[in-house]
């Protein structure tokens, strides 16, 4: 299960009073309710750029935007621009496992 998602269900349980996992099932619950009203043809539409969001509902809105961020996430995690910087001979920074600046040369 995805941490951001465990995370806010453990900080909304603390303020409701639920404990993670029942968060997590109220949630559940509270999406499955959603999901019978959601209009899923507006949101296919604005996902295929054939309609605007701004036009959209609140609930279809909010819809959409878990699509988005569900499409970046996945986006992100593909990216992998390392053989194409080691092939051009062109260095690179990221973080190290402490959160250091260490630039690459392809050497690694």
């Amino acid at each position: 299960m995805d941490d951001d998602l465990v995370n806010a269900a453990r900080a909304a349980g603390a303020t409701t009073g639920h404990g993670e996992q029942q968060q997590l099932g109220h949630w559940a619950r509270l999406g499955k309710q959603v999901d019978q009203v959601l209009d899923r043809q507006a949101v296919a539409l604005v996902l295929a750029g054939h309609r605007r969001y701004d036009d959209l509902p609140d609930l279809e809105q909010a819809a959409v935007r878990v699509a988005w961020e569900l499409a970046i996430e996945y986006r992100l995690g593909e990216l992998d621009y390392e053989p194409a910087l080691i092939a051009a001979g062109e260095p690179w920074v990221e973080a190290d496992d402490d959160g250091n600046t260490v630039v690459r040369h392809g050497d690694r």
